[in-house]
């Protein structure tokens, strides 16, 4: 028996299945698993979208992690090999639905709900509710059913490999926890939420209004799932492969990265200044919703990122043979693999916060797609290239601005800060092509030093950063950003006609100033 299975689990480890392969069969399987729980649970009746295609991959999404993982730490196998094993298994999630339609006319598991003694006697319950508890879901015999054969699958797996009865009992338990606890998980929220900022209970905090809307529960479900689903993604993505994993942290390009968030950073309080009214910040689900915005900015910043570097290898080969691909690090294969990951991430956190702040992420992914992408690429045309730059800045604060105003359009949006953001960041972004001199000259990209020469154009271009930092008190309304702002301006003409120029010391002083316009905002207005 244990020869047998030792077999079928060598078998699926040494199988070629590549991480989009993955991906697709977990969705296919999670969708089929949902599709046949309409017959099991609803009569027929097609469930709410938002459950179907963002509540329940998210959910089933983490408890497959809270398999992987106990196994992984109580093996010490390989983390890919193990993915792989328990990945044709996943199939065991769809015993529920069926067997449930047979044996009790399709009962279903709902989360769980009850006071903390409650959840100690589920948890003792298997997950059930015992007839003296008064909680309300639990699991049904065909959830119970699924649990055993997890277990049965876990112990197997983890007997064949180690041989030790201790660790086939940590695992199951471990196991056991996680999922129930996810089974828990809007209850625990309550719990938590209600003892350090006495919101209630659950339902009550889920009737709640966020920003000024009214968010279906299969919506504000997805919210709570969104930092957990990260949190074991990073986590499994790390134990998979540390080397790659480190490799694509290291291209991120933070200080890049943090004027991508400081853009949509403004329009949250562009927003919040507009529409003082909507903003209820009882926790959790507004501080879940900033969340989501912000991992789906990070994402989508990565995506066109990767998107630029696939098509500006040779460049980088000339002024940044560190990155990824120019150094040889990851192939591309892999990066555009990850690449695509990252996309689909970032457009499924959006969607979770709203479809029209998902729209703003899809039209900023177009746009810097056709900024780096052949054969229309943008960036190869001058001035043009740069307000390109421009206008994904403007599209990332629309992002900020639609995430959190009741509208959920850009209804009263100031059209003078629109027009400051387009032209002032168009112009003094040519400061990031300073350092890539070479690179564009010898890639026939003709940007402004490689059409003046790059003194006469550090000379233009500290005059438009200048500028733009000038302009800020006056498009804000806002005389106290007076002295920053000439500080500023007077440091980057400084920075960047320096003989030893340094485009860290212009993206710092930049953030530094961002910090403080934010905080004038918040404390003065527009």
């Amino acid at each position: 028996m244990l020869g047998f299975a030792r077999k079928v689990i060598e078998r699926f480890e040494e199988s070629d299945v590549s991480l989009i392969q993955a991906l697709l069969v977990v969705f296919a399987i999670i969708f089929a698993r949902s599709f046949i729980e309409i017959f099991s649970d609803n009569g027929g009746q097609i469930v709410d979208h938002n459950h179907f295609f963002i509540h329940y991959p998210m959910f089933y999404f983490i408890a497959l992690l809270s398999i992987i993982l106990p196994l992984y730490f109580f093996t010490g196998e390989d983390m890919r090999k193990v993915s792989r094993v328990v990945l044709p298994f996943f199939m065991v999630i769809m015993v529920p639905p069926v067997a449930d339609l047979l044996i009790s006319d399709g009962a279903n598991m709902n989360y769980l709900y009850g006071t903390p003694s409650e959840m100690v006697k589920s948890y003792l319950a298997f997950a059930g509710t015992p007839e003296s508890s008064k909680a309300s879901g639990g699991s049904t015999w065909g959830i119970q059913m699924e649990g055993v054969l997890v277990l049965a699958l876990c112990s197997i797996y983890v007997y064949v490999k180690k041989r030790s009865l201790l660790r086939v009992l940590g695992c199951c338990f471990t196991v056991y926890t996680l999922v129930f606890l996810l089974g828990w998980l809007p209850q625990t929220t309550a719990f938590v939420s209600d003892f350090l900022f006495q919101t209630g209970e659950f339902i009550k905090i889920l009737n709640q209004y966020t920003f000024g809307i009214m968010r279906p529960a299969s919506n504000k479900m997805a919210l709570l799932l969104a930092p957990f689903t990260a949190v074991l993604v990073f986590l499994w993505g790390f134990l998979c492969d540390r080397e790659k994993f480190t490799t694509l942290l290291r291209n991120v390009r933070p200080v890049r990265l943090g004027h991508y968030i400081s853009m949509m950073a403004l329009g949250v309080v562009i927003g919040y200044l507009t529409f003082p009214q909507a903003f209820n910040w009882t926790p959790p689900f507004p501080y879940l919703v900033f969340f989501s915005m912000l991992a789906s900015a990070a994402l989508s910043w990565m995506t066109q990122v990767n998107v630029n570097d696939i098509f500006d290898v040779e460049a980088d080969k000339i002024t940044n043979r560190r990155r990824p691909l120019p150094s040889g690090s990851l192939n591309r294969r892999d990066f555009a693999t990850f690449t695509a990951i990252y996309f689909f991430f970032s457009v499924f956190l959006a969607r979770i916060v709203s479809y029209p702040f998902f729209l703003v992420v899809i039209v900023s992914h177009a746009v810097a797609t056709l900024y780096s992408m052949p054969p229309v690429r943008l960036k190869q045309y001058p001035i043009l290239s740069k307000m390109v730059i421009g206008l994904i800045s403007l599209i990332a604060v629309f992002a900020g601005f639609v995430g959190v105003s009741p509208p959920q359009n850009l209804q009263g949006f100031p059209i003078t800060a629109a027009l400051f953001i387009l032209f002032g960041f168009g112009l003094s972004s040519h400061v990031i092509d300073l350092k890539d001199y070479e690179s564009d000259k010898s890639g026939g990209v003709l940007s402004l030093p490689v059409l003046m020469g790059v003194e006469n154009s550090k000379r233009v271009i500290s005059i438009f950063v200048a500028l733009t930092f000038l302009a800020s008190p006056f498009v804000f309304n806002n005389t106290l950003l007076l002295i920053p702002a000439l500080a500023c301006a007077i440091f980057n003409i400084y920075a960047i006609n320096r003989g030893d120029f340094n485009e860290i010391l212009v993206f710092a002083s930049y953030l530094g100033y961002s910090l403080i316009v934010l905080a004038s905002l918040l404390t003065h207005g527009l």
